[in-house]
């Protein structure tokens, strides 16, 4: 076969895989069914199915119509996740990246995920969620917020944003009495963690520092944070006061991106705006 033969059959198949790509991107549309319980059953493009809150006008439109939830956010942990045994989702909401963090690790002796999440309502989807996706690794739910020291503490709920419920004070909340856990006092003595996931609406310096026995044990952890200065600024921290305890901990900022995350410098991590920063004690990926 000569080279014009080569390039013709070369551009057939490339026309071929865009025909293919186009035809499957069309069975990738709106999906959403009404259950009797006011929730709404979907189907993302990972294959897991999830009831969700169709109130929720934050992540309900996203898993109803894209059938995902922070497309590179949603890989970099399943590429994280790739030799990895443990995962630890705080404020796992109704357990996307739970149940997607649970089907990357099925079937690995040993492996485990750990769901914190404490609003009730988002509690009983995310244990649903678990069931409903048979074929995961065990997943342990604690239904509790997790912070510095265990106690009690009030969480609100935004009207028609339950995803962004937090322990900052707002107006139009709903108000629930949660148990506040520590995390170095659920996982067990000597066990490490190679994968956490922090999305707590600003308050996660206190549950790193909840965490910091864990994390000292856990040589090849990685952490993604949501890096948020101005929530964190709501619940009365700092966050440079975050950057000072991961620098003190040994860790490495990155930009969390879909495949190669970029390192970041401290002095720009301390001047960036919104984004998920991934935290990890190699200073190369």
């Amino acid at each position: 076969m000569d080279i014009d033969q080569e390039i013709k059959s070369l551009r057939k198949e490339l026309a071929e895989v865009k025909e293919f790509a186009r035809q499957t991107r069309g069975l990738v549309g709106p999906f959403g069914v009404p259950m009797p319980d006011g929730s709404m059953l979907t189907q993302t493009i990972h294959g897991l199915i999830y009831y969700i809150d169709p109130t929720d006008t934050i992540m309900a439109p996203q898993m109803m119509v894209y059938r995902q939830w922070e497309a590179e956010l949603s890989s970099l942990i399943d590429m994280l996740l790739y030799d990895a045994t443990t995962f630890v989702d705080v404020g796992a909401n109704f357990g996307y990246f739970t149940c997607l963090g649970a089907k990357r690790l099925a079937g690995r002796p040993g492996a485990s995920v750990l769901a914190i999440e404490p609003n009730p309502h988002l509690v009983k989807l995310l244990r649903r969620n678990s069931e409903i996706n048979w074929s995961l690794a065990p997943i342990r739910v604690i239904e509790a917020a997790a912070g510095e020291e265990p106690g009690n503490v009030t969480l609100f709920v935004p009207h028609e944003h339950g995803a962004n419920g937090g322990l900052t004070s707002r107006a139009k909340s709903d108000k629930h009495k949660v148990p506040m856990v520590k995390i170095d006092d659920i996982i067990d003595e000597g066990q490490s963690v190679d994968v956490m996931k922090i999305d707590v609406e600003g308050h996660e310096l206190r549950v790193l520092k909840g965490a910091e026995s864990v994390i000292g044990r856990s040589p090849n952890i990685k952490i993604i944070v949501e890096w948020s200065p101005g929530q964190m600024r709501e619940a009365g921290i700092s966050h440079t006061d975050v950057s000072d305890f991961m620098q003190k901990g040994g860790l490495t900022p990155f930009l969390a991106r879909k495949t190669i995350s970029e390192p970041i410098s401290w002095e720009k991590l301390n001047n960036l705006g919104y984004d998920n920063i991934l935290f990890q004690k190699s200073p190369e990926l």
